[in-house]
């Protein structure tokens, strides 16, 4: 319903006047862009390896657009759109579809354009409109209660990065165990996602004499390189919070640095 919404208006107004359209959805971007800096306080990607400037232009530009043909319930998920502003989203689409069939309408009527059956169009939009907002009550009729403040709720992608730090205790990648579910967080997520009071830092800072001992599955060379690289930051929330700590951080680094290229 909500696809054959937005592509019935968005074709009615681009075939009478396609700068406008143009500029509406440059403007609907340009909207939904400040309105997630303002609510997740950075436009920045919240995936490693994708925070630079122009991978986030290249994926946010992606969401926003994805996000006003088809609002996936995954872009509730913070640091996508998130919870708060994907049923803005949805509000708004159910708002705007028939005003901008109206102009479309308007338009072609000015031009003289004939042969468009006009009551077909609003028959059309009418059924998806219902279809739409059916669609929405029986998904949130049959889903768990607890589950339903996560497409309305705000919800920033730190506030979700310090709940995994405090409560997941697995991970898909090194298995069970608080410490592994926080290895992955460290190596999978953005340092600027990182959770606050560094710590990141204060773990490892705690932790690396005994993975030193005893590794455990997640302190292999691969791990501790990335590790190295991400603890240089100066955002006070990247470094391991003690000097000693560093050192062993980079003798790590270069003892599995030099393993490789033993081994190549």
């Amino acid at each position: 319903g909500w696809c054959v919404n937005f592509w019935l208006v968005r074709g009615v107004l681009g075939s009478t006047q396609p700068r406008l359209l143009a500029q509406w959805l440059c403007c609907e971007c340009v909207v939904l862009a400040a309105l997630k800096l303002l609510l997740e306080g950075s436009l920045r990607f919240w995936r490693r390896g994708f925070e630079g400037v122009v991978p986030s232009i290249v994926v946010n530009t992606m969401i926003l657009l994805s996000s006003l043909a088809a609002p996936c319930p995954l872009l509730r998920f913070p640091g996508m759109l998130g919870p708060s502003l994907f049923v803005v989203i949805i509000a708004y689409g159910l708002v705007v579809n028939p005003l901008m069939l109206i102009k479309g309408i308007s338009l072609l009527d000015e031009k003289g354009l004939v042969g468009l059956p006009v009551s077909m169009l609003w028959t059309v939009l009418v059924v998806a409109t219902l279809v739409a907002v059916l669609g929405l009550a029986l998904m949130f009729g049959f889903m768990k209660p607890k589950y339903r403040s996560t497409f309305y709720k705000h919800h920033t992608i730190r506030q979700y990065v310090e709940e995994l730090w405090e409560e997941r205790t697995w991970s898909s990648r090194y298995g069970p165990g608080k410490d592994c579910s926080r290895a992955d967080i460290v190596e999978s997520v953005a340092t600027w996602t990182w959770p606050l009071g560094n710590k990141v830092g204060l773990w490892m800072n705690e932790n690396w004499a005994e993975w030193e001992e005893k590794p455990p599955t997640f302190f292999i060379d691969g791990w501790i390189a990335n590790v190295a690289r991400l603890t240089k930051g100066d955002d006070g929330r990247t470094g391991s919070g003690d000097a000693e700590t560093d050192s062993r951080i980079m003798l790590a680094r270069g003892a599995s640095e030099g393993q490789f290229a033993l081994e190549g």
